[in-house]
């Protein structure tokens, strides 16, 4: 056998040392090329990022003068990324978009940098041209208005629970991340009655402030009574309608709802703000909901805010006695307004002007009463002079249930210190059922909460309609204080957590924060704070 050995020859290696030379260098080459593009990426990244940050920096600081502003777009940009090159006057430019009557419907804010990065791999190809790259990025934020009613609960619980402190103390730094000067804010709540603390206005940091800790203010946010959310509601919106901004399709609307409880009073025959009782109640025609619900439509006329309700009386109420047939038990009570919560009071929400009331009997007389409930020092209800037909005088707390005595042959009924007597003998027309019912704690809650979705409903109105308002809702407290289901109806949002979807697609929501459960204290202290933030955030794009 012969055995053959195979030997590489010289050259040959020579050539796979040759071959592996210029492979290491294109390797090198190839790595170099990729470090020094990482770096003009990382690069680049900083500058857009340092762009980004002096636009929407800006737009924080609208109220300031506009030199002012493309300062802290310049500080923003340099603390960003400290080796950017940007002109103040040049690369930083405001500008104010206004409707024909100059009011502003949104803010621009263009901010423009610049840098040389130097190549280091690169460069050793010799190619001049290459030895530093030019970078550069621009941005662009837009900022827009809001108007903005913040909605909060003063009911007696929210003593117990800690929430009236947590409120104090957050409200004014929730509403210190808008802008006075461009934003508009008003501050509305609600326990027994509803009460405007803070009408719309764009100068309201001082305003919030002193509310929330000014114990001498005459607004000092007080805490008390029942919870009756949804003329608070009806309210915020009555003040938003005639503001300029409202029908403006920049403007952003909002509407920040909070309360830790369940809905236990209800305003019957409530106004029809934004026509959220057009619609008839499901099983009842559109004739016969007009017939009952708008029967005596001018007294549901209203008209300017005060204190804590409505001037000129602000709608009327329906009762009927049911121990007599139907054509004899039903009588009126005109130009007047009331608010029940089942076995707490019966009470006017009117304050500070003579309101009069008519019974109409069945026999075609009429017997007048008149009533004022004036303010205390703080501006809240305190109680009710009542002068009746006998023109007899009585003052009694506001929380008391309401005393009359109507007298007639053969009709007559009491309202003294016997709920029971009212209770079991009137019912009221409900905007749930369209119907005559009777006074309960589940039809009071229900229907308090029929009235709260009805002017959310209305006021959400659909996505393309410039006048439409997102409704964001806190509940505070444990689930089996506060009704979800009807918090997030109210939002416009379904789901066990965000991100929610829409209840109603055409209509605005939040997936997000449309719905907020804080169980305690400090909860709501984190959510009044990050609502605030990120509505911020959201008002610029």
């Amino acid at each position: 056998m012969t055995l053959h050995i195979f030997e590489r020859k010289p050259t040959e290696r020579a050539q796979s040392l040759v071959l592996f030379a210029l492979a290491l260098i294109m390797l090198l080459g190839f790595a170099g090329l990729g470090t020094d593009a990482g770096i003009l990426y990382t690069a680049k990244a900083q500058l857009n990022k340092a762009v980004d940050a002096g636009a929407i920096t800006a737009t924080r600081y609208v109220g300031r003068p506009e030199s002012e502003m493309r300062q802290y777009a310049y500080r923003a940009v340099k603390s960003n990324f400290r080796r950017a090159t940007v002109d103040v006057d040049n690369d930083i430019t405001v500008t104010f978009e206004r409707n024909a009557r100059g009011l502003p419907t949104r803010v621009f804010v263009d901010v423009e940098a610049r840098h040389v990065q130097r190549t280091y791999f690169i460069r050793a190809l010799g190619i001049p041209a290459f030895n530093e790259v030019p970078l550069r990025a621009a941005a662009q934020a837009v900022r827009f208005p809001v108007i903005m009613g913040i909605i909060i609960d003063r009911s007696g619980s929210m003593i117990d629970n800690g929430g009236h402190a947590v409120i104090r103390s957050t409200l004014p730094q929730f509403t210190s991340n808008f802008i006075e000067g461009f934003d508009t804010l008003g501050l509305f709540s609600y326990s027994s009655v509803a009460a405007m603390e803070m009408d719309y206005r764009t100068d309201f940091q001082n305003e919030i402030e002193q509310i929330c800790y000014n114990t001498s203010h005459p607004r000092y946010l007080q805490f008390g009574g029942t919870t009756a959310p949804a003329d608070a509601l009806r309210m915020s919106l009555d003040r938003m309608i005639p503001l300029e901004g409202y029908t403006e399709r920049g403007v952003k609307k909002i509407i920040v709802f909070m309360t830790d409880g369940v809905f236990n009073t209800v305003r019957v025959r409530a106004p029809n703000t934004l026509g959220a009782f057009d619609s008839p109640p499901p099983g009842v025609t559109q004739a016969t909901w007009n017939a009952r619900w708008f029967a005596n439509a001018p007294i549901n006329a209203h008209g300017t805010d005060i204190g804590a309700d409505v001037r000129g009386g602000g709608g009327g109420i329906s009762f009927t006695d049911r121990r007599y047939p139907e054509a004899h038990r039903q009588f009126h009570m005109i130009h007047t307004d009331l608010v029940l919560a089942f076995d707490t009071e019966v009470r006017f929400p009117v304050i500070g002007e003579d309101i009069t009331h008519v019974f109409r009997l069945s026999d075609g007389s009429t017997i007048t009463n008149r009533y004022n409930v004036p303010r205390d020092s703080s501006s809240y209800p305190l109680g009710y002079r009542l002068n009746n037909s006998n023109n007899t005088t009585t003052t009694n707390p506001v929380s008391n249930r309401y005393r009359i005595r109507q007298i007639n042959p053969g009709f007559e009924f009491a309202i003294n210190t016997e709920f029971n007597i009212f209770r079991d003998n009137m019912t009221f027309l409900s905007a749930r059922t369209g119907n005559w019912i009777n006074f309960t704690a589940t039809n009071t809650r229900r229907e308090s909460e029929n009235h709260c979705i009805r002017y959310c409903n209305a006021a959400r109105r659909n996505n393309n309609d410039p006048r439409k308002v997102t409704i964001f809702c806190i509940g505070f407290g444990r689930d089996h204080e506060i009704n979800i289901p009807i918090l997030k109806q109210m939002a416009n949002v379904e789901g066990t957590a965000p991100p929610y979807r829409p209840i109603n697609p055409n209509a605005p929501f939040d997936d997000t924060f449309g719905f907020t459960h804080a169980v305690d204290a400090e909860a709501l202290q984190r959510t009044y704070v990050a609502l605030g933030l990120y509505l911020a955030t959201r008002l610029t794009r």
